[in-house]
């Protein structure tokens, strides 16, 4: 039984969703999303072998479910089953399905033990998410970082540096000097006034605790990812307790 082809490009889905488990704020722009092969897509050559007096639940769905609770954490049919049941209804929708009850555990285990080659869904699944990381969708890091034995001619001082570094070998892609460590980085960063950020996603730590870094980033036709450590206090109890919040929703 072929796949159909009649369902939404599920990364989409991944992207615009909090989940219980991993939590992903990141919202395409219409350009990258064009370009962007649909993730049921990869499932196009893998074949249905259940009976058809025993389909209840059609097979690019379920491959789609088991796909979003694996990235989610969710690994054995117990935590699957359990897991799609928390947004069944949201699930639903985006998935365009006319299912009354969601999977029950009975059938994760008897689609992964009879009728699902593990490797090769994995597999495909990997390739996908590996076809992402294009010159389209590249991740930058943006950081400050202190010069060793540099001394800054204008102020006679440390030299004080913000980077945008590309994912990988880590090259830095701009760099601009700052005159103080703690200053106001917006006006100083020269990399904001160039096309380069245009569906790239820059990601940052403590960095991003001035939002109009966050903000610039957006204008200029990227995404900003922060990245939260527990040692970061009472701004960290807040993003945790946010999220735990929206759970549910």
């Amino acid at each position: 039984m072929k796949i159909e082809k009649t369902f939404p490009n599920w990364f989409d889905l991944i992207a615009r969703k909090h989940f219980n488990h991993r939590k992903v704020l990141m919202n395409t722009t219409l350009e990258a999303e064009k370009k962007v092969k649909s993730g049921a897509s990869i499932f196009e050559a893998m074949t249905d072998q259940r009976k058809l007096k025993a389909i209840r639940y059609q097979f690019q769905p379920l491959l789609i479910l088991l796909s979003l609770s694996k990235l989610c954490l969710p690994d054995r049919p117990s935590e699957i089953a359990h897991w799609v049941t928390n947004p069944s209804a949201w699930l639903k929708e985006k998935l365009r399905l006319q299912w009354k009850p969601m999977p029950s555990l009975s059938t994760w285990q008897t689609l992964i033990a009879n009728h699902l080659d593990a490797s090769e869904f994995d597999k495909k699944v990997c390739q996908y998410f590996q076809s992402l990381s294009s010159e389209q969708q590249q991740l930058l890091n943006l950081d400050g970082k202190v010069v060793c034995r540099a001394i800054a001619k204008e102020t006679n001082k440390q030299l004080y540096l913000v980077a945008l570094q590309a994912s990988g070998n880590n090259p830095v892609v701009e760099q601009t000097a700052l005159a103080k460590r703690k200053m106001k980085l917006v006006r100083q960063t020269a990399c904001w006034k160039k096309p380069i950020l245009f569906n790239k996603i820059v990601s940052g730590d403590a960095i991003f605790a001035q939002p109009e870094l966050s903000q610039k980033a957006v204008e200029k036709g990227g995404e900003d990812l922060w990245k939260l450590r527990a040692k970061q206090g009472r701004i960290y109890d807040q993003a945790k307790n946010y999220f735990e919040s929206q759970a549910d929703k």
